[in-house]
C-alpha cells in the first residue's frame, strides 16, 4: 500500500537523500552528482518554509 501525505521536516533526511539519488540518475537536473551541499538541517528549514508558505510539498511511502 502507498501512503501519500503532506511532507515534515522529520522527512528532511529520507528527502534529501532521495535528491541526491536522483541527482545521480538523469542529467535532467540542475545539480551535477554530490554537487548537492544541503545539509539536512537546511532541509529542514526549507521544508519548514514551504508549510508556512502554502506551498505543497507530498511524500509517497511504500508500506509493504
Amino acid at each position: 500500500m502507498v501512503n501519500i501525505r503532506t511532507v515534515e521536516a522529520a522527512d528532511a533526511e529520507k528527502f534529501l537523500s532521495m535528491l541526491r539519488k536522483l541527482d545521480k540518475e538523469t542529467n535532467f537536473m540542475m545539480y551535477e552528482p554530490d554537487e548537492r551541499t544541503t545539509t539536512i538541517a537546511e532541509m529542514s528549514e526549507r521544508i519548514n518554509e514551504s508549510l508556512k508558505n502554502s506551498s505543497l510539498m507530498i511524500v509517497a511511502e511504500v508500506n509493504s
